[in-house]
């Protein structure tokens, strides 16, 4: 009793028993409640409970493991034959399509070119760069990012392939500009995927620029990792979610992309980039006529 008047507290607990302390004018009194078969039953209740949800998660784990194997197989095969068709039937159709642009060929030199034969052999570049995407997806699913990683100066590579589209842009009259960090930018990834990346996204810039257009690049440091931002003025702006621009073969204009002669592939090749690089990309609607495509990359290891 002298010990609970001395914590100054009026109610609460002591040990096992509760109390309340009021004052008279004789001075205190205190009245105790023994409290242990309710705490005890407290306890036991939670001790079952523990008990309870171990065993619970246990027996799911062990059914998990037992059922899971069998139900996730069949989709894993699947995949494997979408990536094995694709890359099989991609080998076949390129053998048909060396045959007909060599025919063409035979017959521009009897004939002589005209409207026909170019057209032809427009459509088997076309083909051409739709296989060439297919197996690019079908090789990024199956290859891990730690199995093709090496450390390079990632400012270096991005900058050596911007430069490859300065003639495009110098005959569309677009204003081309790259903004790179004044040092050297080391990182461990996918030189050849970095490369693919930014020419996916420039190449996608340039598609859908108009002339006296804008188009800048910029590559920043975020951590450890990278930023790299395509931005571009457009006349059309994509309607809808933006999040469906990386899906594979989605074509937000249809007619705009049979001109631009695009499959809808390559933002897709540039997200599975992304994922190789524990990064994401996104894109974003800067007011009505521009549009950003941003790119985080972090390095594997």
């Amino acid at each position: 009793a002298l010990m609970v008047v001395d914590s100054g507290h009026k109610t609460g607990y002591f040990k096992d028993y509760k109390y309340l302390v009021t004052t008279t004018r004789t001075g205190h009194q205190i009245i105790f409640l023994d409290r242990k078969q309710e705490l005890d039953s407290l306890l036991y209740l939670v001790f079952l409970s523990i008990i309870i949800f171990v065993l619970g998660l246990s027996v799911i784990f062990v059914l998990l493991w037992f059922l899971s194997k069998p139900i996730i197989e069949p989709v894993i095969e699947n995949i494997r034959k979408q990536r094995e068709f694709i890359a099989n039937a991609s080998h076949e159709i390129k053998t048909p399509l060396s045959i007909i642009s060599a025919d063409t060929d035979v017959i521009e030199i009897e004939h002589g070119k005209d409207e026909w034969t170019s057209s032809i052999k427009e459509q088997i570049v076309r083909l051409n760069e739709l296989i060439k995407s297919l197996l690019t997806l079908s090789k990024m699913d199956a290859v891990m990012p730690k199995e093709i990683s090496t450390h390079f100066d990632i400012a270096e590579v991005v900058q050596n392939t911007a430069e490859d589209f300065r003639p495009v842009a110098t005959n569309e009259d677009i204003n081309f500009s790259v903004n790179m960090p004044d040092n050297p930018v080391p990182f461990d990834g996918n030189i050849e995927g970095v490369e693919q990346l930014t020419s996916v996204l420039l190449n996608n810039a340039f598609k859908y620029t108009p002339k006296d257009g804008v188009i800048n690049l910029r590559l920043s440091k975020k951590g450890r990792g990278v930023i790299l931002d395509v931005t571009n003025t457009t006349d059309q702006m994509p309607k809808g979610d933006l999040k469906r621009l990386f899906e594979r073969f989605y074509r937000d204009d249809s007619s705009r992309s049979r001109q631009t002669g695009s499959y809808g592939i390559g933002l897709s090749i540039a997200q599975a980039i992304t994922k190789q690089h524990k990064g994401h990309i996104s894109a974003k609607k800067l007011g009505d006529r521009t549009i950003l495509f941003r790119a985080v990359l972090n390095p594997n290891g």
